[in-house]
């Protein structure tokens, strides 16, 4: 894998991006639009995005389950599993990855890698 260049100077502490779920892709096309358009990024091919949160975490044999078809934690109405799998097979077929880190009572951690 080619080396990732961090996109500090672009923001102000890119870190600490917070926003809500309505803004987050918002903020998530501006952050590749910054990384593709910079020349002095030559020869970066990928992006990666870390969405974290300090909730309750999940116990790691949920990890890979998240991204199966109609799996969901939700109730009824709310999420039918559709939208990791989804994602998942989309990042995939690109070139990128998605990957989930979580520790229960740590918090969870989402990794997208897209390509540029």
């Amino acid at each position: 894998m080619q080396k990732l260049y961090p996109l500090a100077g672009k923001f102000a502490h890119p870190e600490h991006i917070n926003t809500n779920s309505c803004r987050g892709n918002s903020v998530i096309v501006q952050v590749l639009s910054v990384a593709a358009a910079e020349e002095s990024f030559n020869g970066m091919t990928h992006v990666e995005v870390l969405i974290s949160d300090n909730g309750e975490g999940m116990p790691e044999e949920m990890h890979d389950k998240i991204f199966e078809l109609f799996f969901t934690t939700k109730i009824a109405k709310l999420g039918i599993g559709l939208g990791l799998p989804i994602n998942k097979e989309s990042m995939e077929d690109h070139g990128g990855s998605i990957s989930v880190s979580s520790i229960v009572g740590k918090g969870f951690d989402l990794f997208s890698l897209f390509p540029i």
